[in-house]
């Protein structure tokens, strides 16, 4: 993923590195070197998502686990463990307070950001499984 740090979004993806989740410096036409990496899945990455006042990064990786990550300490906060297979998707509401992801496990669990506690799971129907989480418009329903 190419994150825009000028414009604090998402500008394009990239071809998947193995176990290492990298935030970018962007310009116009160059891309340019790393300004922080972050590794510790022992898989490659299959989401990220930032905290509304982007000081947390979260990557969800095909080891199972979600890394919850200090952006300027460039420490893990959190390993969130929980799910069976791989995370396909992870969101932050509104606030940053909570973790919302899903698993190809078909579960969507709902985590404390602050404290890296498992609060909830829901499952999925007995055939189906999760690619996609988000939050309601509102941000407070999943």
């Amino acid at each position: 993923m190419l994150w825009d740090v000028a414009q604090r979004r998402q500008s394009r993806l990239l071809p998947e590195a193995p176990c290492l989740c990298r935030v970018l410096k962007t310009t116009f036409v160059a891309l340019r070197a790393p300004v922080a990496l972050f590794a510790g899945h022992s898989a490659g990455i299959a989401a990220a998502a930032w905290s509304p006042d982007s000081n947390v990064l979260a990557s969800g990786s095909y080891d199972t686990t979600i890394r919850v990550w200090d952006v300027w300490s460039q420490s893990t906060l959190h390993t969130l463990d929980g799910h069976t297979s791989a995370v396909l998707s992870i969101t932050f509401n509104a606030d940053g307070t909570l973790l919302a992801s899903c698993a190809s496990d078909g579960t969507l669990r709902m985590w404390d950001v602050r404290t890296g506690n498992l609060l909830q799971v829901l499952r999925a129907h007995s055939t189906a499984f999760l690619n996609q989480v988000a939050f309601s418009s509102m941000r407070q329903e999943v």
